[in-house]
């Protein structure tokens, strides 16, 4: 029997490994177009890529661009996606709009996601001094978060800046697990006119969430543990100009509760 060359058996090893889904094959990517506009919405540009890549592929913000967020970002349709932001998303000013939204992005049930920048650049502002001064002159304003994770597992938010919360930073709650914050710089400080009020850095009333390495200057809390926080570690955190570290809001009803195992706040011996 005459022998097949090599070449041969490797095309059909590698036609069989395609077939049955290789790990090794390249992942989609999507890159969205921003329309560099600040009265155009880009979010059904991002949520678009979302659903043609998230499914185990990749979403990318490119840098040198702004993209308008004026309207909640959603990560339906993202499992095991990368969402890699290098320029910037911007919330709009329209408080009128926002006002009552619950975020300004939104993770609900998302299983597997990572969300953050390879070169340092990606910047996610929430343009808070318009907000700031409406809840200084009407505190039945209700504010978003910036970015709120609720329900879901293996989410990972890391090497972002997040500049001027309209309200919280990060929330996580609702079942949430397996949720791991590195590598962050959130700030949001006074201006001449107006200071920020309610711009926690991290509301956690979810189990087994990480944050590390990260730095918050704020006026309000660093990191607040709310019911449902359960197995946090929270390592080199810097914080600056914030309440720090504290058990928050766990007393407002009855039914309040929290049960915190495995909470670690390491010292610099440790």
């Amino acid at each position: 029997m005459a022998k097949l060359p090599f070449v041969y058996f490797l095309v059909l090893a590698t036609s069989a490994l395609l077939a049955r889904g290789n790990p090794l094959a390249k992942r989609a990517t999507c890159t969205v177009t921003s329309a560099q506009s600040s009265s155009v919405d880009d979010v059904p540009a991002i949520e678009a890529a979302i659903q043609s890549c998230g499914n185990g592929g990749i979403i990318l913000i490119p840098a040198g661009y702004t993209y308008q967020i004026r309207s909640t970002l959603d990560f339906t349709g993202c499992v095991g996606c990368e969402v890699q932001i290098e320029g910037t998303l911007k919330l709009s000013s329209d408080t009128d709009f926002w006002n009552g939204v619950r975020a300004a992005i939104l993770l609900t049930n998302i299983n597997g996601a990572t969300i953050h920048s390879k070169t340092s650049t990606g910047l996610i502002d929430g343009n808070g001094v318009p907000f700031w001064t409406k809840f200084a002159a009407d505190s039945s304003f209700a504010r978003p978060t910036l970015m709120y994770i609720t329900g879901g597992s293996n989410i990972v938010v890391d090497n972002l800046y997040f500049k001027n919360a309209p309200n919280v930073f990060h929330s996580v709650g609702g079942s949430a697990t397996n949720i791991i914050y590195r590598n962050l710089r959130l700030k949001a400080v006074p201006t001449d006119t107006v200071t920020p009020k309610n711009t926690d850095g991290f509301d956690v009333g979810a189990s087994y969430v990480t944050i590390t390495n990260t730095t918050v200057e704020n006026q309000d809390d660093c990191i607040a543990f709310k019911p449902g926080a359960n197995y946090v570690t929270a390592t080199d955190i810097t914080c600056t100009g914030s309440h720090g570290l504290s058990v928050g809001s766990l007393a407002k009803s009855n039914n309040d509760a929290a049960s915190f195992q495995y909470l670690r706040l390491p010292s610099d011996n440790d």
